[in-house]
């Protein structure tokens, strides 16, 4: 089995022996087995099958947010720890379009190609690692290069929103995998929904709420030109989020934890007592 992964002008392929293959396969297939004994030890063929495949994809999907998060981490220490910052403008792109299928229509797509000259003198010219729909030659961005490897890693809104990204993703599918674990060893599951609560109400709302918050700042002073409108829009949505912030941390100072309830089948809804 082999895994091929693209980034700039370089392809890496990273083999994973069949061995590694055969046994992640088994480990999923006897997890399933030990969540089948103690769901429903009657359930059919069907049920197997429905359970091994959500284990199986929240495992690999487990396994691989662990790597994007730490890539990620790695990828902003590295711009802050080597190589030299440059301002890079864009020469030319490449476009693909993506179909939306919810409105039918096509959004055309541009990866951008950067030229800047190193402190030594050099023309560097090379494409970036992400696509976006609104681009024009002679934009602008913030790139770190690091001319021992000949690597360049795009600074400021994207990559904060990389390394955002990735560790919500490794969060939730973490405690995904660490609840499994649990159910099949027979454990009660009281405590680990008592963390889950704790850590969700605690810190990954709010870290998602001044996160977000932080991200409308930074793409509002960052030094790049915007529309009074759009401007304005930012300060709004700015203004309204810091003010839910502060209610609920005030809330939660006050009320403490709140209290979940079943809504419906499957169905769950979070609140404080009046």
């Amino acid at each position: 089995m082999s895994i091929v992964a693209y980034t700039n002008e370089t392809y890496f392929v990273m083999q994973i022996e069949p061995i590694y293959t055969v046994s992640f396969i088994a480990i999923n297939i006897y997890i399933t087995y030990l969540f089948r004994k103690r769901f429903n030890p009657n359930s059919g063929c069907m049920a197997f099958g429905y359970f091994g495949a959500v284990i199986f994809c929240i495992n690999l999907f487990c396994i691989f947010s662990w790597l994007f998060f730490t890539s990620s981490v790695e990828e902003v220490f590295t711009s802050f720890t080597s190589g030299d910052d440059y301002t890079a403008k864009v020469v030319s792109y490449t476009t693909e379009q993506h179909y939306d299928s919810d409105d039918g229509t096509y959004t055309d797509m541009h990866t951008p190609t950067v030229r800047f000259v190193t402190k030594e003198g050099i023309e560097v010219e090379k494409e970036l690692d992400f696509s976006t729909s609104g681009l024009e030659v002679g934009d602008t961005y913030e790139v770190n290069y690091n001319k021992e490897n000949d690597s360049v890693i795009t600074k400021g809104f994207t990559m904060y929103i990389k390394l955002a990204g990735s560790f919500i993703f490794c969060f939730i599918l973490t405690f995904l995998f660490v609840g499994q674990i649990q159910y099949i060893r027979n454990k009660s599951m009281d405590k680990f929904y008592h963390i889950l609560q704790v850590v969700g109400f605690y810190f990954f709302i709010p870290f998602l709420m001044i996160g977000f918050d932080a991200l409308l700042i930074y793409a509002l002073f960052n030094g790049n030109e915007i529309p009074l409108a759009i401007t304005l829009v930012l300060l709004f949505f700015i203004l309204v989020l810091t003010l839910g912030i502060y209610g609920y941390i005030k809330s939660m100072y006050r009320k403490g934890l709140p209290k979940m309830r079943r809504t419906g089948p499957g169905r769950w809804s979070g609140g404080w007592e009046d």
